[in-house]
């Protein structure tokens, strides 16, 4: 039997959910193969480049541009989806040839590409099952192919949104946005604190930029600065070096502790030592800050799906929405000056995540494929 995990580069996250689901299969279902490629490596250099290159580019410089972008296509046979749905087959014939190599009994993706490519050949008699991964809380009409067998969502809300739009309920696993079972594992986070050297006593406050380095994190930390507050802060910039350099170039005020990390691979040692967690929705690093019981301070606020898993957040009371430097300022101040709600706040985060979205996935996934 064989599982073919599918993913797109645009972003960190649709890798790292596919990375979750796949370490859970190899672990409990030796008897199945799989493999995990990134579609951008089955494709011409000039798609990959406006695939992933134009979603960093808009959703950094031009938010409002995305955001636009986001809501006029959600919506049926926006601009032409069997015309762009056709042009995408005919640049990824790669990525068909090798399915037609491997052979998997069933796909499973963390991206719309994918089904997307494979509704086209769907109509020409291809039938391996396609079960799709939403890796944000609200799943945007490019998810919505014929072709797909099996939907796994993060939460309720996301499902009736699905059912909504037509998608039979029966189709839809309410699993959870998959992330890696090492958020689940406990952290000695007194032995951390001292690796770091922070004081157990002083709020730690955590700000990410995703795993590409969004936003401008620079002015961030200096506006945090100007609160005069004793504090801890720790970044983590991803792979954005530069912006790694222009951290550590900032002074900070003698009231405050800065420690700055590029790409890190202990994120849930992170998550344990931190009072609040400041960064933009993505859905993995939302689902990671849930499972870890982390309250979420959310800014900057993309339009689109990440608006969306704002809006999610704030709906538990798990998360406050910032929407500029003061008002980023401002509510953080508010928090560290209430722990009663920074612990609201931690136990709502706790209460609706689900820890065990990979394995959920990977069983329902191992299943169809055994019966195939």
């Amino acid at each position: 039997m064989k599982i073919l995990l599918t993913s797109v580069s645009a972003g960190s996250g649709h890798v790292r959910a596919a990375d979750a689901v796949q370490a859970v299969l190899n672990q409990n279902y030796p008897s199945i193969e799989t493999r995990h490629i990134d579609i951008m490596d089955y494709v011409p250099r000039f798609f990959k480049k406006f695939y992933v290159g134009g979603y960093s580019l808009a959703a950094n410089r031009f938010p409002r541009l995305w955001g636009g972008l986001f809501y006029s296509t959600n919506k049926p046979n926006a601009f032409g989806s069997y015309l762009v749905n056709y042009l995408q087959a005919l640049l990824c014939g790669k990525f068909l040839r090798f399915i037609d190599e491997f052979k998997p009994d069933l796909i499973l993706t963390t991206h719309f590409l994918v089904p997307q490519i494979l509704s086209i050949i769907s109509k020409r008699g291809f039938r391996i099952p396609v079960h799709c991964i939403v890796t944000d809380f609200y799943a945007h009409q490019f998810w919505l192919e014929e072709n797909i067998e099996r939907y796994y969502v993060a939460q309720e809300k996301t499902s009736e949104k699905l059912t909504q739009q037509g998608v039979n309920r029966s189709k839809i696993t309410v699993s959870g946005i998959p992330i890696s079972p090492i958020f689940s594992q406990t952290t000695n986070a007194g032995k951390l604190r001292e690796t770091l050297e922070l004081e157990s006593n002083v709020p730690t406050v955590l700000i990410l930029s995703g795993g590409l380095g969004f936003g401008d994190l620079a002015s961030t930390v200096k506006s945090i600065f100007s609160m005069d507050k004793k504090l801890q802060i720790i970044t983590v910039s991803g792979k954005n070096a530069k912006l790694l350099a222009k951290l550590k170039d900032i002074k900070a005020p003698d009231l405050v502790k800065t420690i700055h990390f590029g790409y890190v691979t202990n994120m849930h040692e992170l998550l344990s030592v931190t009072d609040i967690v400041v960064s933009k929705a993505g859905g993995l690093t939302v689902s990671e800050c849930m499972v870890k019981g982390n309250g979420m301070l959310l800014y900057p606020v993309i339009p689109g799906q990440e608006e969306k898993n704002c809006e999610f957040m704030e709906s538990i009371g798990a998360g406050v929405i910032a929407n500029s430097l003061n008002d980023l300022n401002s509510k953080l101040r508010n928090l560290l000056e209430d722990p009663k709600k920074i612990t609201e706040m931690k136990n709502n985060a706790l209460k609706y995540s689900k820890p065990s979205a990979a394995i959920t996935i990977a069983l329902v996934a191992a299943e169809t494929s055994l019966l195939k």
